[in-house]
């Protein structure tokens, strides 16, 4: 069988040794390798497909496609927002009729292209959370293409496979069998190398101080923004004044409590895999009425976070929940792990931080990665707050539940970033091994 292949492309060198591998093996015959991002043109984005995009006449969507793919015009509002021309961490000054036209724009476009090169395959390598990939992925579905969905691992040289996004932690698609993660240690404690981390600065204060103030008279002086520049300044300044006024100081160690890391936002791991719950709070008040009265719910900001998606209006509804405490950044987080009766998170890395140290996890999210591991628990309206306080991890039963799920996994990287998690990388020796594991997965 050969397919035609659309590629939403993101690791530019290894992706075009794969394409170059199955066109060669006669699986692939037609390719198309661009990203479809076409309203935010980053560098990977084709000019081909910007002119493309903007010739491209007509909106020829049946009906029964369009009424459907319509339905999911706020979740995608939701990955537009923060798919601006000037980041992702920044908006933009498009309005909700702007993304609705956007929409129906990006998606007569995409509907066009892929009947017209008749696709049979579509690959990402990561799960679609933007608003081009998110179009080709709703499209694709409704058309019945298979699409198969990549994201690599902390679990160091695994990638998860998958065929649909709703699939992500359960993974009953993920059908072909590979090795489990022999040489992976899950190492019993709280603590990970989470490389991703290690890029937090920690500016002195001068630098801190004027930093915003910097940036506005550079954006003011080069015309870069126009008067956006003035919104996103107040934006960052009402953040850091709400950020301060509401933050708990020395929180009581000794009191019962749910500990609670609030993810970074906006990204995957809320903007899709969290469902409802891309609405962190919303979590905090549920979590809130199923808790003894007497509990706290102790909340940490994540480092990075900065003011997207924390206006005003976050702070004023955390402030109406009573028991519920927004602490410090520099409150040390496995402080918190090692003293709390359990963790909450959406679908964090900090859930697996937590139950791989022995301490049950509640999460919110249906697209978490570890969630068929031993003391994890999903809320539901059969929630047992009893259960999961008195549930003990044992960690042999853990370990040998992670390596059920890594022979789930392919081998391989697919991000370059993840390399670090794998002293063995090799970059010509990994080509050969993803393109193996592709070759199982897709051609078995």
């Amino acid at each position: 069988m050969t397919d035609n292949v659309w590629v939403c492309k993101q690791n530019m060198e290894l992706e075009e040794k794969i394409i170059k591998q199955f066109c060669a093996a006669g699986r692939w015959e037609k390719v198309i390798w661009c990203d479809n991002e076409l309203i935010r043109p980053k560098r990977q984005t084709s000019v081909e497909g910007i002119n493309e995009f903007k010739l491209h006449k007509n909106n020829n969507i049946p009906k029964e496609i369009n009424d459907k793919i319509s339905k999911k015009t706020l979740q995608y509002i939701i990955f537009a927002s923060r798919n601006s021309k000037l980041g992702g961490f920044d908006y933009d000054n498009r309005t909700n009729d702007d993304y609705i036209n956007i929409f129906n724009l990006l998606s007569a476009y995409t509907y066009d292209k892929l009947c017209k090169n008749d696709i049979s395959l579509v690959i990402f390598n990561r799960a679609p959370h933007y608003e081009g990939d998110y179009i080709l992925y709703l499209l694709a579905k409704e058309l019945n293409i298979k699409t198969l969905i990549m994201q690599q691992s902390l679990i160091p040289n695994k990638f998860f496979y998958f065929f649909d996004t709703q699939d992500f932690g359960l993974f009953n698609t993920s059908n072909t069998k590979f090795e489990d993660a022999k040489d992976f240690v899950v190492d019993n404690n709280f603590e990970k190398d989470l490389f991703y981390m290690k890029s937090v600065l920690k500016p002195d204060k001068k630098q801190k101080l004027f930093r915003d103030e910097y940036h506005l008279l550079k954006d003011l002086i080069l015309n870069k923004l126009g008067l956006h520049s003035l919104f996103i300044y107040n934006k960052k300044k009402s953040f850091k004044k709400n950020k301060s006024a509401h933050t708990a100081e020395n929180p009581d160690m000794n009191k019962n409590f749910i500990y609670f890391p609030l993810h970074l936002q906006p990204e995957l791991t809320t903007s899709l895999y969290g469902g409802l719950y891309y609405d962190q709070l919303l979590a905090v008040e549920q979590l809130k009425q199923i808790i003894p009265s007497d509990w706290a719910i102790y909340l940490k900001e994540n480092p990075k976070q900065n003011y997207f998606m924390r206006g005003p209006w976050f702070f004023e509804r955390l402030s109406k929940m009573e028991g519920v405490y927004y602490l410090d950044n520099t409150i040390d987080t496995y402080l918190l792990m090692n003293k709390c009766k359990a963790v909450a998170t959406i679908t964090g890395t900090a859930g697996w931080e937590a139950v791989t140290g022995g301490k049950p996890v509640i999460i919110f999210g249906w697209g978490t990665w570890y969630k068929s591991l031993p003391g994890v628990f999903e809320m539901s309206k059969d929630f047992n707050l009893k259960e999961v306080i008195e549930y003990k991890i044992d960690h042999d039963e853990l370990v040998s539940s992670v390596f059920d799920l890594t022979r789930k996994m392919g081998d391989g990287i697919i991000y370059n970033s993840y390399s670090k998690l794998y002293p063995k990388y090799n970059e010509k020796n990994n080509e050969e091994v993803v393109i193996t594991s592709l070759t199982k997965i897709l051609y078995p």
